[in-house]
């Protein structure tokens, strides 16, 4: 991953209420990504590595 897409990860990850952050600061079950279930939903996973939200 390039410096840019890297920068744009973290900063959408500070940003957007994606469910591992909401799981660390509250109670939250389900933390997987809403479209493929597979991995925790990030930033990172959603906007770059998730092959159903592309």
């Amino acid at each position: 991953m390039n410096g840019s897409r890297l920068y744009c990860a973290e900063l959408l990850q500070i940003l957007l209420p994606l469910r591992s952050i909401l799981a660390a600061r509250f109670q939250i079950n389900e933390v997987s990504c809403p479209f493929c279930n597979q991995v925790p939903e990030t930033a990172t996973h959603l906007f770059f590595t998730c092959h159903l939200a592309k």
